[in-house]
């Protein structure tokens, strides 16, 4: 094997390399002295962003931008308390940003690592699987259909070894690299038993009806099969016809999932909404074209790879959904307030402060919320489909007028009573938004994600604390509420958890569908061999 830019040895002279014996290989000790003076067979990675460049580039957002210069005006202006207030939300914004962004990084790199390419190698006159970083010169590595050549390497003997180089080429077939061919492999004809078989497994699955033929290659080929989409069960078919078959189910309208892990299912499962490759037994190319790669073969994973992307799509969808209903009532609030006799009805740093508290740990929180449990019943959702389509805007809209009606009526009611009217729209506008989280939750009347009790309770405390606590009075300009007006306040809140909850009611992500198990729904369209 050569690295990258070395010299191209003929195969005849790598042969009687000292160190090279095609009948043993490297020892391992040798391997392993290779690979510290060579260093991995990879190429080198991108460096690290360091910290404060990730800081610079959290404060490089518009919006920070805009803070800071709120918070250098507000200290120009003298007003200390709305500047430490702006500062304080700068700086928590910051964290959270760099934080996210690392164990994103983090994440990232683990999916890598699971998903690194294997070569096979012989070590001390064995076949040894290694990862291909650790593939060093003077290897003898082996090469199989479907196999990504880990280096450049010689060829010191092949039987019909042809090469895809179209990356590197652009050439579209594969070019042939044997220096000498040494036998024919033989081919057994089982069209008979095959369909049989796909049969059984069909049947057992639940798959197709009883009744239901086995629609094979030949029958494509020759005309009779008809529609592919009024076929339930395949065997036999060429590398063009699993491609033709996903095809026209997804013209169909169906979201299409294809399995595969030989060489030929390549451009079926790119073709597919959902490639699946096998990761242990399938080939390099399969997994490299693939969409999901189970690592441990087991169809049951993809069931569980399906609910857990649902689970973090829909709690996409909640946070938004919570976000945009708060922005929302925050911004009628600001803009109706001064026709209902309250010229502002809340101070800068009050509306900084309840944006921390809404939208730090709770959001944070809404993250981490369960699978919910019809999840798996429903049908897959349209893949055009945007995070916020789907009824999304509506419901948010709904959610955040209803927030403003009323927060605005309990600030007439306490303006009206002679209530400190701007401390009470400051309290029942943050806690009815943290009422509207805990109506978001998916398993509800559950201790599933505690997380979510603790953020809420720990934001209404906070919040409490702003209209209480006398260094947080003179930082927010609030006055308390009596005890009173605090129970009021917080019965008002309920309100968002008891609307949000029949909201869901009446109007669900997605309706369940009846019938067939969560299991069928799965591999219902999967095209199979």
């Amino acid at each position: 094997m050569n690295r990258p830019g070395g010299s191209r040895k003929p195969a005849a002279e790598a042969g009687r390399r000292p160190d090279v014996t095609p009948a043993t290989g490297l020892s391992s000790d040798e391997a392993a002295r290779r690979l510290t003076r060579h260093g991995p067979n990879e190429i080198p990675s991108e460096p690290r962003i360091p910290v404060w460049r990730r800081v610079l580039q959290q404060l490089r957002d518009p919006l920070v931008l805009v803070l800071l210069v709120a918070a250098a005006l507000t200290i120009a202006t003298g007003d200390l308390s709305d500047a430490s207030v702006i500062l304080l939300v700068i700086t928590v914004n910051t964290v959270v940003g760099v934080v996210q962004e690392v164990r994103a990084e983090q994440a990232v790199a683990a999916l890598s690592a699971m998903n690194a390419p294997s070569a096979k190698a012989v070590r001390d006159g064995g076949e040894r699987s290694v990862a291909a970083s650790e593939v060093v010169p003077g290897d003898l590595v082996l090469v199989a259909e479907g196999d990504v050549v880990p280096a450049d390497a010689d060829v010191l003997a092949a039987a019909s070894l042809l090469a895809d180089e179209s990356s590197l080429t652009g050439e579209s077939a594969p070019v042939e690299k044997a220096p000498d061919g040494d036998g024919t492999r033989g081919t057994v004809s089982a069209g008979t038993v095959i369909p049989m078989t796909v049969r059984a497994v069909a049947d057992r699955l639940g798959i197709a009806a009883r009744n239901e033929q086995v629609t094979t290659g030949d029958r494509i080929r020759e005309g009779p099969a008809g529609d592919l989409t009024d076929v339930r069960v395949y065997a036999r078919t060429t590398p063009e016809q699993k491609l033709g078959i996903v095809q026209a189910w997804r013209e169909a309208g169906h979201v299409v999932a294809m399995t595969g892990d030989g060489v030929n299912d390549g451009p079926a499962l790119r073709r597919a909404d959902i490639g699946v490759a096998m990761g242990r037994r399938g080939t390099e190319v399969a997994r490299q074209a693939a969409d999901l790669v189970p690592a441990d073969d087991n169809p049951a994973t993809i069931v569980s790879a399906v609910e857990e992307g649902r689970r973090v799509y829909a709690n996409v969808r909640r946070f938004l959904l919570y976000a945009l209903a708060g922005g929302t009532a925050e911004i009628l609030v600001m803009l109706l307030g001064p026709f209902l006799g309250m010229p502002l009805p809340l101070l800068p740093a009050q509306i900084l402060w309840i944006n921390l508290l809404t939208h730090g740990l709770p959001g944070v929180a809404l993250g981490a919320e369960p699978v919910a449990p019809a999840t798996m019943r429903h049908p897959p959702r349209p893949p055009a489909e945007s995070a916020p389509g789907a009824g999304l805007w509506p419901r948010s809209l709904f959610m955040g007028a209803f927030i403003a009606a009323v927060t605005l009526a309990a600030g007439v009611w306490a303006r009206e009573t002679g209530r400190p009217w701007q401390s009470m729209i400051f309290l029942v506008l943050g806690a009815t938004q943290l009422g509207v989280a805990l109506g978001s939750r998916a398993r509800p009347g559950s201790l599933t994600n505690p997380f979510l009790l603790i953020a809420v309770g720990t934001a209404l405390s906070l919040r409490a604390a702003g209209v209480y606590l006398p260094p947080l009075q003179d930082l927010l300009g609030t006055e308390p509420l009596s005890p009173t007006d605090l129970v009021i306040a917080c019965a008002l809140s309920g309100l968002g958890h008891v609307v949000m909850r029949l909201q869901t009611g009446f109007r669900p992500e997605r309706p369940p569908r009846g019938g067939p198990s969560a299991t069928r729904d799965v591999v219902e369209h999967i095209a199979t061999r």
